[in-house]
Formats: structure tokens, C-alpha cells, sequence
């Protein structure tokens, strides 16, 4: 999943987070994850979600880039570069 920034987790029934944070926790997947699955054990608990109710003084964030992408390039099977020779032929 991408997005345009990052996803904040709110405390569960609360519509925004501490406006004064100790610190803020950024959770970041890897290259064969998203912003959600990566953090969602097999039960359905949600990591980040977990974290924002049990402590009142931190807000999280979820960070997301296209995975696939960077896979993709990393295994070989991504972006490449052609070069392409064109002959010109001068008069």
C-alpha cells in the first residue's frame, strides 16, 4: 500500500494523538511488507495499535513505500536502464 505520508495511530476512541509526545515511534516494513499486515499478527492484534493505547505519552506513526518496487529491483526484475544506439548518417 503507498500513501502520500505517513499513517498516524490514534488510542483507540480518540480522534488525534498527544500533542506533546515524549517521542513519536515511526514503524517502517520491509521490502515483502506493507504499512498494515507487516504489524497484524495472525490473531488480528495490531501492533502499532497496541502501543498507542497502552502508552499515553508517544504518538505512532505507520510509513509506507511500494515494496514491490524495490523487490523488484533488488532481485532484478525492476527498473533497467536500455541503451539504445541510434546510427546517424551524415551528408
Amino acid at each position: 500500500m503507498t500513501g502520500t505520508g505517513p499513517t498516524p495511530v490514534f488510542p483507540t476512541g480518540l480522534q488525534n494523538g498527544v500533542s506533546a509526545p515524549t517521542f513519536d515511534v515511526v514503524f517502517i516494513h520491509g521490502l515483502s511488507g506493507d504499512r498494515f499486515r507487516t504489524w497484524t499478527a495472525k490473531d488480528g492484534a495490531f501492533w502499532p495499535q497496541w502501543l498507542a493505547d497502552e502508552f499515553d505519552n508517544i504518538n505512532v506513526y505507520l510509513a509506507g513505500y511500494d515494496s514491490a518496487a524495490f523487490a523488484g529491483i533488488l532481485l532484478g526484475s525492476g527498473a533497467s536502464i536500455k541503451i539504445s544506439q541510434q546510427h546517424s548518417q551524415t551528408d
